[in-house]
């Protein structure tokens, strides 16, 4: 609790929904290129996000490939250029995503 207060006390949180159709609690740490992701939640701020962090679910852990996935997609969707590097458990069901984002623009194809 104490690591999501630090990295992410603060921070915006936006809702996200997923390819699959899941909704997603999303906070970007851009300082620090890291992600928290969970799921969606009612209400908008990110300090009542982090308060209502849990000690789990008790759903089971989900796969950390899912939050992968919907990390790049949510970069993707903010024109960001950017790759995945590790997806880390928190504690169930919130994840930390970190990426690395470039700088250059894509290459234009003719």
């Amino acid at each position: 609790m104490n690591y999501v207060q630090a990295k992410y006390q603060g921070l915006p949180s936006v809702e996200f929904v997923g390819t699959s159709g899941t909704n997603y609690r999303i906070v970007d740490n851009q300082k620090e290129s890291r992600l928290l992701i969970g799921p969606g939640l009612a209400g908008t701020a990110t300090q009542n996000f982090v308060k209502g962090f849990s000690t789990g679910s008790g759903l089971g852990v989900t796969p950390p490939v899912v939050f992968r996935d919907v990390a790049e997609e949510y970069l993707k969707s903010t024109g960001k250029r950017c790759e995945t590097r590790d997806v880390t458990l928190v504690v169930d069901p919130y994840y930390e995503v970190r990426y690395k984002c470039s700088l250059r623009s894509p290459r234009m194809a003719f």
